[in-house]
């Protein structure tokens, strides 16, 4: 076999395998046609026995067509090739010593190579239809893949929809709930704002009707932004506010940029405007904050509609430089009202140079911590003007209580060892300080005049110390009474008024050191109780300067001072355990000492002036006491023995007096008088120096008597001249024969 035979050969082989393939590869796409032609394209790939004469027929619109020329004996075959959309294939026969039909074996290769051409463009065909197939069916499914995903996102977004919707009611729902339950507790005012960490809710009678996100302290002008007209409008400088505010933790209310802030109420307590911190703040700082009603004029006093201020637990309150006035209700039944302004358990805060004017009560403290008041006046309450009660760590600075319904300062509730001080009061109607059932308590600067009760009152303390006090025409300077024990009082000065100082008969172990009282028009000093000890007292121009009160027991009065007055100190019957040491008393109107309780002791001291020396109406002990220029020295008039020991008398009339029946004991006593012994002395009279007074005694009695009348004498002198001089009318004449 030639070379070009079997090249011829190889090239059919391969065909018929390329055809084969391709065909195992389209078949499972169910291509029809490359099964039918592959027993064709197998079969044309096959030898023939005869000469090669070949033509072919192209499928698919491709026409080819071959044709052979013999040549010579076993010549060369021609092949043939394929064109395009119409080709066509020629051969031709190499020399002339070819046999064979060659035409014949070029036309089968040109068929079988149309066929593997077809089968081939079939194959491809195929393949790109089941590709094209493949992709569709991609995108079907990414598009089945893509809907579903869309359907779940669409569901999703809507599940999430319908739970931010059920959430959002929800939440309006316990917005609504909250708010009312506030409301509720605050005694359902008609319109309420609560002020809270991230938004602002306005109330209408119970319900939400608007809630406002927010962020920052909260200004009246930020509020009125916020909330209805109806609510709060500014106008000016002036605010006018018709609803409560309640402040919820970590808030701030900022009252300022106003000069007068009105609190809108009525006659109804729903009416009321009034402030609660609740556990946040509010700052004032040089506003006005009254009452208004539907006018625009402050309310009065009995209106149960009336504003006020509560600074709650953990709540804090700041005034600076500014008045609060016209606030609180009025106690009505068991219901005890609300102050102006109310710190309430743990709360704080400070009142630094604010007015408290005609509230209720113009501040009350009750169980507050650490609270600065600092150039506070409080005036024309209805009650107190400030009670401190239960309070701890408040510091008071230049305080003043002016025309107060009740007392200027009333510190009551739970015991502490604290101070009250720096306390100016006047025209109270009750007292000005009132210190009620405190423990250790000091009581210091204060300074009270004209207060309708008295100037402090001390009830109900233990070991308290009251002491740098001033009082000025007080109905009592100071008063202690029911069961205070132990009190000191120290560096007291009251002038006028009715009484200086009164101590109860419930009182006990009271000590009065280093005080003056004087003008006293009933008593200086007045003692009911026991155990009671002044020293270093100075009364005068009172009209009984020290009065010892039936029931009193073991009274010591050492040192004191008594000048001017009616008497100087009385003791009444029903009294015990008395003793006067070191008494100086000095132009006492009457008697120096006038003794009704039994027992009592008058030890050393000096009397000068006054009708009586020492009145002894009861057994008394007098020991190293001297009494001079008294009309009478010593005068006994009871039944009961008095014993008098060590005295000097230089008396101006009487030295002693004694009355029939009174056993009196006088020893190593001197007296001088006119007459030195009224009454019988017994037989121990021997035993002392009884005489006409002193030279220089009787000296200082005629001295004014020789003034008194050479005054009497130019007076009748004037009176002569006044009236025609001295010239004297004598009778006429008598003839001397009548």
């Amino acid at each position: 076999m030639s070379t070009s035979t079997s090249r011829h050969w190889v090239r059919r082989l391969l065909a018929g395998a390329t055809v084969a393939t391709l065909v195992g590869i389209a078949a499972p796409a169910g291509v029809a046609g490359a099964a039918e032609a592959a027993p064709a394209a197998l079969l044309l790939a096959q030898p023939s026995g005869g000469a090669d004469a070949g033509s072919g027929t192209g499928s698919a619109g491709d026409t080819g067509a071959g044709t052979g020329s013999s040549g010579s004996t076993g010549g060369d075959t021609g092949s043939g090739s394929t064109g395009g959309s119409t080709g066509s294939g020629s051969g031709a026969g190499g020399d002339t010593s070819g046999s064979g039909n060659a035409g014949a074996g070029g036309a089968a290769e040109g068929q079988a190579d149309a066929a593997a051409s077809r089968a081939a463009a079939a194959a491809e065909a195929a393949q790109e239809q089941a590709s094209a197939e493949r992709k569709a069916a991609k995108e079907k499914a990414q598009a089945e893949r893509d809907a579903a995903e869309a359907a779940r996102k669409a569901a999703e977004a809507q599940r999430k929809a319908a739970e931010k919707a059920a959430k959002a009611a929800a939440q309006a729902a316990a917005a609504a709930a909250k708010a009312r339950e506030t409301w509720d507790r605050r005694g359902r005012p008609k319109k309420l704002i609560i002020v809270r960490a991230t938004s602002i809710d306005a109330i209408t009678n119970g319900s939400l009707t608007k809630r406002t996100p927010r962020s920052g302290s909260v200004t009246l002008q930020a509020l009125g932004r916020i909330v209805p007209n109806s609510f709060l409008t500014i106008d000016g400088d002036t605010a006018n506010l018709n609803a409560a505010v309640v402040l919820t933790p970590q808030t701030t209310l900022d009252i300022s940029g106003v000069k007068t802030l009105k609190l809108g109420g009525g006659d109804s307590p729903t009416e009321a405007a009034f402030l609660y911190t609740g556990s946040g703040r509010i700052l004032v700082d040089g506003v006005t904050v009254t009452s208004a009603n539907k006018d625009g004029q402050p309310l009065a006093m009995s209106s149960q509609g009336r504003p006020y201020i509560v600074v709650s637990s953990r709540g804090r309150f700041e005034a600076t430089d500014s008045v609060l006035s016209d606030l609180g209700v009025q106690p009505t039944g068991t219901d005890k009202g609300d102050p102006g302004i109310s710190y309430n358990t743990d709360s704080t805060g400070a009142l630094v140079r604010t007015q408290l004017l005609r509230n209720t009560t113009g501040a009350e403290l009750s169980k507050s911590k650490n609270i600065k008041l600092e150039g506070v006046t409080a005036a024309e309450s209805w009650s107190d003007g400030l009670l401190l009660q239960g309070d701890i760590g408040t510091t008071l600075t230049d305080i003043k209580a002016e025309r107060n319904g009740g007392n200027g300062v009333t510190v009551t509730g739970e015991s502490s060892e604290r101070e009250i001080h720096n306390v100016t009061t006047s025209g109270n109607h009750s007292y000005g300080v009132a210190v009620v059932g405190q423990n250790k308590a000091q009581v210091t600067n204060i300074n009270a005049t004209g207060d309708g009760a008295g100037g402090v009152r001390i009830n109900r303390c233990t070991d308290c110390v009251v002491r740098d006090i001033t009082t000025a025409d007080q109905p009592i300077g100071l008063y202690m009474h029911v069961n205070s024990t132990n009190a000191t009082l120290q560096n007291l000065q009251m002038t006028g008024g009715r009484r200086g100082i009164v101590a109860e008969k419930t009182t006990k172990g009271a000590m009065i050191t280093n005080s003056t009282i004087d003008g006293a028009r009933v008593a200086g000093i007045a003692i009911g109780g026991h155990d009671v000890t002044l020293d270093g007292v100075s009364v005068s121009d009172s009209r009984t300067g020290v009065r010892i009160e039936r029931g009193a027991g073991n009274i010591l009065v050492n040192a004191i001072k008594l000048s001017g007055g009616q008497d100087g100190l009385v003791t009444t019957a029903g009294t015990t355990g008395v003793v006067v040491k070191d008494m100086t008393a000095d132009g006492v109107e009457n008697d120096a000492v006038r003794n009704f309780s039994p027992g009592a002791q008058i030890i050393g001291g000096h009397v000068n002036g006054g009708l009586t020396g020492i009145d002894a109406e009861a057994a008394t002990t007098i020991t190293g006491t001297g009494v001079s220029l008294s009309n009478e020295g010593i005068r006994a008039r009871t039944s009961e023995p008095v014993t008098v020991d060590n005295v000097t008398v230089d008396a101006v009339t009487v030295g002693m007096n004694v009355a029939v029946g009174t056993p009196i004991t006088l020893t190593n006593s001197r007296v001088h008088a006119l007459e030195a012994v009224r009454g019988n002395l017994g037989p121990q009279a021997a035993g002392n120096d009884l005489s006409l007074p002193a030279i220089n005694l009787l000296g200082a009695i005629g001295v004014p008597l020789i003034i008194l009348a050479v005054v009497l004498e130019g007076m009748h002198s004037i009176r002569q001249r006044r009236f025609g001089g001295t010239s004297r009318h004598l009778p006429p004449t008598l003839p001397a024969t009548a």
